[in-house]
């Protein structure tokens, strides 16, 4: 949902600092880094490989709250490049990792289903951005603080889930030690 906001408000947003008189180059930059992300692709994988799928979930946690707190801090348009940084790195990074992790919970069979449900369940959740788009340009007049400050905030109970998830693959994998031990 937050995804969606972005790139479909990014235009408004950015014309509210001021980008409108640059030209919309800082749109042209948002666009043009979209598919940088996959130069991280090397550093999510060592951190998969290295710490796990919790990590990983962490790590597009942290790309999340790094670009809230930046949209939410610095009207300077320079500052927000930053934030497309992490924009484009979260993007890549939650799709990645929210695609790898469906054969842990739900095995090879009902991958391709949960592939489908998951944009789908998105979308469908995604109807709270028509509301917020509005609220920021008809009732804040183009200010998009509150809602990308709720965006932001809506990414600690993230942080928690991630962790808890964390918690108990690191869990299973004890158990999955201990009943190896026992049958040796």
């Amino acid at each position: 949902t937050r995804d969606v906001f972005n790139l479909t408000t990014a235009r408004d947003f950015l014309a509210y600092l001021g980008d409108d008189e640059t030209g919309n180059k800082y749109l042209t930059i948002y666009t043009l880094l979209t598919p940088a992300s996959i130069l991280g692709l090397p550093v999510l994988d060592f951190v998969l490989t290295r710490y796990g799928y919790h990590a990983g979930l962490q790590t597009v946690n942290a790309l999340a709250l790094g670009q809230g707190i930046i949209m939410v801090s610095s009207d300077n348009l320079n500052v927000q490049v930053l934030g497309f940084v992490f924009a484009s790195f979260f993007r890549c990074f939650m799709y990645t990792i929210s695609l790898g992790i469906l054969p842990t919970f739900l095995g090879i069979g009902a991958v391709g289903k949960a592939s489908g449900i998951m944009p789908c369940a998105a979308g469908i959740l995604a109807l709270v951005n028509i509301p917020m788009a509005s609220w920021a340009v008809n009732g804040l007049d183009g200010n998009f603080f509150y809602p990308n400050l709720i965006y932001t905030l809506v990414v600690i109970p993230g942080i928690y889930a991630a962790w808890v998830l964390g918690q108990g693959i690191k869990r299973e994998d004890a158990a999955k030690e201990q009943l190896s031990r026992k049958s040796k």
